[in-house]
Parts: structure tokens; C-alpha cells; sequence
């Protein structure tokens, strides 16, 4: 009963800076493991501290360490899956540096072969026969 107010102090401080740590090594590796020893330097000096417990303490920078080396494992079984993906994936032709060809119509998409006409009204290009797409007049 005496450790119950160590162990709820030690219990928030390992959630808030467990998420801390979790935080700083998604981002980047280096940055959660900075992280982490900033934490368990400051659980060294408060596992000491009138009435607060060692074991609480270490149990504390064990569940903290526990939450950075499992993101750890998960990226690093992220990467091997990412890399066995890339290699199973087929290669991709090699990238001519020469400019491709212009294309060339086929005669279903154009199958009026007759010039556009000048519109009277506006003089934009119409079929005969048809409307003026800016004006609407009859052509």
C-alpha cells in the first residue's frame, strides 16, 4: 500500500514519456533512441527519490524500452517486405532517350474528310453543314 502513490506517479510517466519515445522513433531511429536514454536518465535519480521504489523504476525504462524496440522490429519487417516486393516485381523496359514519334491519326477518328470552313459570323473553323460551336450560327 505504501508504493500505491509511486507506482500511479510512475505508471503516468511511463505512458506520457513512452509515447514520447514511441513518437521520436517513428520519425527517425537515432531520434527514439535519444529519446530513450533522455528518459531512463531522468528514471535514474527519480528511482532514488523518497518514496518511490527501484523496481517500480525499472519496470518503468523496461516498458518504455519495450514500446521503441517493437517499432524498431516493425519497421525493420516493414522494410524487408517492401525490398522482397520490389525484387519480385518484374523490370521495366529501359527508357529510350529518343523522342517518341508523333502520332498519327487513324481515319475512324476523323471520319469527315471534308476542310473546315470559316464561320461568317465569327470566323472560327465549322464543318459544313453544321453550327458554329462559338456563335451557333447555321453554316
Amino acid at each position: 500500500m505504501q508504493y500505491l502513490p509511486a507506482l500511479f506517479v510512475m505508471g503516468f510517466y511511463t505512458l506520457v514519456v513512452g509515447l514520447i519515445v514511441a513518437g521520436a522513433t517513428m520519425i527517425h531511429r537515432l531520434l527514439g533512441r535519444v529519446m530513450l536514454v533522455l528518459a531512463v536518465a531522468v528514471l535514474i535519480p527519480l528511482a532514488f527519490a523518497p518514496g518511490m521504489h527501484v523496481v517500480i523504476s525499472l519496470l518503468s525504462a523496461y516498458a518504455i524500452y519495450g514500446g521503441h524496440r517493437a517499432i524498431l522490429l516493425d519497421q525493420r519487417q516493414r522494410r524487408v517486405e517492401a525490398q522482397a516486393a520490389r525484387a519480385a516485381a518484374p523490370a521495366s523496359p529501359p527508357v529510350s532517350s529518343a523522342p517518341a514519334p508523333a502520332p498519327t491519326l487513324p481515319a475512324a477518328v476523323n471520319p469527315d474528310p471534308r476542310p473546315a470552313i470559316p464561320c461568317p459570323g465569327c470566323g472560327a473553323g465549322t464543318r459544313p453543314g453544321g453550327t458554329c460551336v462559338y456563335c451557333g450560327r447555321h453554316v
